[in-house]
């Protein structure tokens, strides 16, 4: 029995070892990002209530690590932003492997009533910048309490 531990303890070590060295990671500006939507849409949301709250997709599928420079609504129109965890309006040099994704989740809080409102959030890979669409229709609604219609 001593002898096997003798054999299997180094052993052990030893891939242990050679399976924790990773290899360098390098990101690039450049590539291609792709969402699954062109458009992320809020319908009949009413003047000064939270929104509820939508879900945008990013992927990588360039077959490169990419670095995303800039991540920023164009106009900031009152919409919120959380990406990957990060609460923020604008977000600098977000790392994204290849072939991986991220989500991001868009709110939306307006005093303005009766408009409809668009933005993009844009998404600066080195000197090319992508964009989605965001719209929301905002309303003034009428709430009755304790009426008899």
């Amino acid at each position: 029995m001593k002898r096997i531990l003798i054999f299997i303890v180094p052993l052990a070590m030893l891939v242990g070892l050679i399976g924790c060295q990773q290899k360098p990671t390098f990101f690039v500006e450049e590539g291609d990002l792709s969402f699954d939507v062109d458009t992320v849409f809020f319908d009949s949301i009413f003047v000064n209530f939270d929104s509820p709250t939508e879900r945008l997709t990013v992927y990588n599928n360039s077959g490169k690590n990419i670095r995303i420079s800039k991540i920023e609504f164009e106009n900031g129109s009152g919409f919120g932003l959380i990406f990957d965890g990060l609460t923020a309006n604008e977000i600098e040099n977000y790392e994204l492997t290849d072939g991986d994704s991220v989500v991001a989740f868009i709110s939306f809080n307006s005093s303005v009533k009766d408009e409809f409102l668009r933005d993009r959030l844009r998404f600066t890979v080195g000197d090319q910048t992508q964009s989605v669409d965001i719209e929301a229709y905002v309303f003034d609604g009428v709430f009755l309490q304790d009426s008899l219609l």
